[in-house]
């Protein structure tokens, strides 16, 4: 019996994981409509500004967060970048955004998700690509 997994089988369902996760629910771990994307279209900007808990940052902090570990993700996938991010940066600098910035952030916080998917159905898949699955 072959334990190994072929590549082409681990991208395709790492790639499904992520259209589930952010965008287009298949039912593989989630139920309709509940994805990422799909919640935060029911999130005013009123409410994102909100901390979460009443104690934490906001859920704009907290998707600008997201938006900043997928940009980093990019950057190392597409890139190769190694350079250090500034993790805090995003706690320090976003709390309560107005209904312009609250749609910019949830559009930028895509934008990642598909350049990644775009690299990854374009690329052989390759030792920066099995880092980045990895890392995910």
């Amino acid at each position: 019996m072959d334990a190994m997994i072929k590549q082409e089988d681990f991208l395709n369902n790492l790639m499904a994981l992520l259209d589930e996760t952010f965008d287009n629910t298949h039912g593989i771990y989630l139920d309709k409509d509940t994805s990422l994307f799909r919640t935060l279209e029911t999130v005013s900007a009123e409410e994102a500004s909100i901390p979460v808990g009443g104690k934490c940052a906001s859920l704009a902090a907290q998707v600008a967060h997201v938006s900043f570990y997928l940009e980093v993700l990019e950057r190392y996938v597409v890139q190769h970048d190694t350079s250090r991010a500034d993790w805090g940066e995003v706690w320090r600098t976003v709390e309560k955004v107005t209904p312009e910035e609250w749609a910019a952030s949830k559009t930028s916080c895509g934008e990642p998700i598909n350049a990644f998917q775009t690299c990854s159905a374009r690329t052989p898949f390759g030792t920066k690509t099995q880092s980045a699955a990895r890392s995910l």
